[in-house]
């Protein structure tokens, strides 16, 4: 009967509450205590050398993908510049191996027009 009695006392010393808006009626109130818990709690998770390990191992993971990054980066550029240099030389070389030949203009008026697209002008 003791436990009955404590409980009704404990239960009128605490404020009325009225009816919970998101209407979860099992809810308990947070106190201002229970958040100090928590913070204190959260705060003793990580020690300020664990958080420094954790902040140097970043920066290392950030500076290796950074480089990794760069060289991929340079590679695609020297493939890029190496195919454009290998279309010169195709270039240049199609060019030296072609046969030209002067054509007299009265030979070019005799042409037939089929033969006249053949030609080209340089």
């Amino acid at each position: 009967m003791e436990n009955n009695s404590s409980e009704e006392v404990s239960k009128a010393n605490q404020p009325v509450r009225g009816r919970p808006v998101s209407g979860k009626v099992w809810k308990n109130v947070r106190t201002a205590n229970d958040r100090k818990i928590s913070m204190r709690s959260k705060s003793l998770k990580n020690s300020w050398q664990k958080r420094l390990e954790e902040r140097k191992k970043k920066q290392m993971i950030k500076t290796l993908e950074k480089e990794l990054k760069d060289t991929k980066e340079r590679e695609k550029e020297e493939r890029r510049a190496a195919a454009i240099e290998r279309q010169k030389r195709k270039e240049e070389n199609e060019k030296r191996a072609e046969i030209v030949q002067s054509i007299s203009s009265k030979k070019v008026k005799r042409m037939k027009k089929k033969q006249l697209r053949q030609l080209q002008k340089r």
